[in-house]
């Protein structure tokens, strides 16, 4: 009986170590990350790119400050992994430090020009199912191969998590979108019948159209209409409208031939039976728009009692000068208006005639 036994035991021993032995000859495998992809910004051959590798572990991984435990990403025929240093490489949102001599999670190994290197450090526990988002090339890119087709992106490293995912290389990625818009610009000269100040009832322009003073007195006479200058253009640097004064072909003013008699354009309000002649800024009209119109009138034909027939302007002038300006676009949108009001007035012994008159000239340009 006591045979049997020590037979049996023995059995049972010799059964007990091939198992042993055969366990400690099982290879141990490294698990495979999951959910694993890269994309890149740039897929263009020989490009300078940034990639992004997602994935989740499905091993766990203790670090070790000795680098023992690493994770190496290779991007199969791609370059660049030699320049890459610690703070082109994130971990989320986190660079890697230079090494594992710190309290950081992650550093930086030694790169090839394909592979890059993250070593775990000490105190950093990678869980199962721990979700890793690393980017590559934050300042100093990867390059894309030179030729196209699929491409390996594996993950490994003695960090015993392994991974493979594909991302192709394409002749060209980009596609270049192009829009053009006509330059435009409207002008008119028009005049306004309605007694407003904002041009609200100009009329269109036509050939001859007349502002007439009636007759001069020693006090103030405003024309009978206004003078609109209307504006709308798209260039960039905005647009100016000039007057030019005829007079009597040598000095501005209300000429009449008759009488051989010039009332010179002047400076200063008319009436006090002074001869007075010229035209002030009553009013300009901007909507408001975005980017802001700074369509406005030169300060030196505005006066606050314009619209009231009192003239206090610089001289009209013979040479062209600026009445209006903008340094942008000029709404686009619609008319910019700016009224011109036109006065004048005589001094008891200015001569009598039929025939006072004077022609202004108006242009726009417009800086594209």
């Amino acid at each position: 009986m006591k045979n049997k036994l020590f037979n049996l035991a023995a059995k049972v021993t010799a059964v007990s170590m091939v198992l042993s032995m055969f366990a400690s000859a099982l290879p141990v495998s490294a698990a495979v990350a999951t959910n694993f992809s890269v994309s890149f910004d740039r897929q263009k051959i020989s490009a300078a790119t940034v990639a992004v590798a997602t994935f989740t572990a499905q091993n766990g991984v203790v670090g070790n400050d000795d680098g023992s435990k690493a994770i190496d990403l290779t991007f199969t025929g791609f370059t660049g992994g030699l320049s890459v240093v610690a703070t082109d490489v994130l971990i989320g949102a986190t660079p890697l430090a230079a090494d594992c001599t710190g309290a950081d999670d992650f550093a930086l190994g030694s790169n090839t020009a394909t592979k890059i290197n993250i070593l775990v450090c000490t105190g950093k526990t990678i869980a199962i199912n721990d979700v890793l988002v690393v980017t590559v090339g934050v300042t100093n890119k990867l390059t894309t191969p030179g030729s196209t087709g699929a491409k390996l992106i594996s993950i490994s490293g003695t960090g015993l998590i392994t991974g493979s995912a594909y991302t192709y290389i394409v002749t060209e990625d980009q596609v270049e979108v192009t829009a053009h818009i006509d330059q435009t610009m409207a002008f008119d000269v028009t005049l306004d019948n309605d007694g407003n100040v904002d041009c609200t009832g100009a009329i269109a322009g036509v050939d001859g159209q007349t502002v007439d003073l009636g007759q001069l007195n020693t006090t103030a006479t405003l024309g009978n209409l206004a003078i609109c200058l209307l504006l709308d253009t798209n260039a960039l640097h905005g647009a100016v409208i000039q007057m030019h004064d005829e007079g009597n072909g040598a000095a501005a003013g209300l000429y009449s031939a008759s009488a051989s008699k010039l009332i010179a354009a002047s400076t200063g309000a008319t009436g006090s039976s002074l001869e007075k002649y010229g035209v002030c800024v009553a009013a300009k009209s901007v909507v408001v728009t975005t980017p802001a119109t700074d369509f406005d009138y030169a300060a030196a034909f505005f006066n606050a009692s314009c619209a009231a027939g009192t003239l206090g302007a610089t001289a009209i002038s013979r040479t062209f000068q600026t009445i209006a300006s903008s340094t942008n676009a000029v709404d686009g949108d619609g008319w910019k208006t700016v009224q011109l009001n036109v006065s004048a007035s005589r001094a008891a012994t200015t001569p009598a005639a039929t025939d006072y008159r004077d022609t202004l000239t108006f242009r726009a340009t417009a800086t594209f």
